[in-house]
């Protein structure tokens, strides 16, 4: 199963937020939420604070309702046989831009999930920033992928726009 990403965000903080991880991924139609955790380490580290990034992606199996007010601590991380979070490495993102809108795209980022027994639902995703031990953005899937009990694999592309208004 494939995810794709897609948004456009307007803000003055464009390039800085592509650089950072960008201001919100959309997989079938929702946008990513940066949570104030993530906005408060996001403007320190653009103030000059001594707050550090190192954004690491992971998939989450519990059904929550995001908000800006969404903890790391709200959200349980998949545990199936060989699946691992992902680091988000800043210098992987591949950034365009042209007429005023500038495109990040990070490489496709494929989970593998071994066999097991049970039910195991993925319903979205978060980026931590590890640094810190919170969250960045968190979003739910607009369809929960049910991973097989043979094992499987979950494709994701994040791509954002942004542009400064006009």
């Amino acid at each position: 199963m494939t995810f794709s990403s897609r948004t456009t965000k307007r803000t003055v903080w464009a390039v800085f937020g592509l650089l950072m991880g960008a201001f919100g991924f959309s997989f079938g139609g929702f946008v990513a939420l940066w949570t104030n955790e993530g906005l408060n380490d996001k403007i320190n580290y653009l103030l000059g604070g001594a707050v550090a990034y190192n954004l690491v992606l992971r998939l989450s199996v519990n059904a929550i309702t995001v908000g800006v007010t969404t903890v790391a601590g709200d959200l349980t991380e998949c545990t199936l046989p060989s699946y691992s979070a992902v680091p988000l490495i800043p210098s992987t993102w591949v950034i365009t831009v042209a007429g005023g809108v500038a495109q990040a795209a990070y490489p496709t980022v494929t989970f593998t999930f071994g066999s097991y027994s049970g039910t195991v639902v993925i319903y979205g995703y978060w980026v931590t920033n590890t640094v810190t031990g919170r969250s960045a953005f968190v979003e739910g899937f607009a369809f929960p992928y049910t991973v097989p009990n043979s094992g499987g694999a979950l494709t994701v592309q994040l791509t954002t726009l942004d542009s400064n208004p006009f």
